[in-house]
């Protein structure tokens, strides 16, 4: 009797520190991701101000840096638009979208929803704003946790059958016994 107790405990304690580590594991995915949301953030006001560099550069003007910052932006969807909304520039984004207006629109109020536009001064009272969205790497990211959850699911199902067969080996060998 004692020894079933104790693997019972045994077992809700196995249960209770997989919940906690995938809570945790959780928990550290979304402070990874929110870290890199911010990354990109950071990445973003660099490309907007190398962007205002080159804008306001005169002829003799040592431009490499902030060209090389403005070209080097490869995963990170962007949509330039007029003070008024009107698209002006796209980069990043498929050809397929780009090309239908229809789908471009819908495509920059999903970039609205994403995160907070950068404004880019141009002179005096205008300026252009600048909508981006998150990076494939982020939109990755963002399926980790069900990949992992899945995985723990897969994981809790073949522990149940092991102890279950382990029960099931045990009344056998109880009724064989008996016998």
């Amino acid at each position: 009797m004692q020894f079933n107790e104790k693997s019972n405990t045994i077992r809700w304690f196995i249960i209770v520190a997989s919940f906690l580590i995938v809570l945790l594991i959780l928990w550290n995915t979304y402070i990874f991701f929110q870290i890199f949301k911010n990354e990109e953030r950071i990445k973003m006001e660099l490309w907007v101000k190398a962007l205002k560099t080159v804008n306001k550069a005169d002829l003799d003007d040592n431009i490499e840096l902030p060209s090389e910052i403005i070209s080097n932006n490869t995963s990170i969807p962007i949509i330039i638009t007029n003070k008024e909304g009107k698209i002006i520039k796209s980069a990043n984004i498929d050809e397929q979208i780009v090309n239908d207006s229809i789908q471009l629109t819908a495509f920059l109020d999903k970039l609205k929803s994403q995160n907070k536009p950068l404004k880019l001064f141009l002179f005096d009272k205008e300026y252009q704003l600048i909508y981006y969205g998150d990076s494939s790497l982020i939109n990755q990211l963002k399926y980790y946790p069900v990949a992992l959850f899945l995985i723990i699911l897969l994981f809790g199902a073949v522990v149940y059958n092991f102890y279950r067969a382990t029960k099931m080996a045990t009344q056998n060998k109880l009724w064989a016994a008996m016998a």
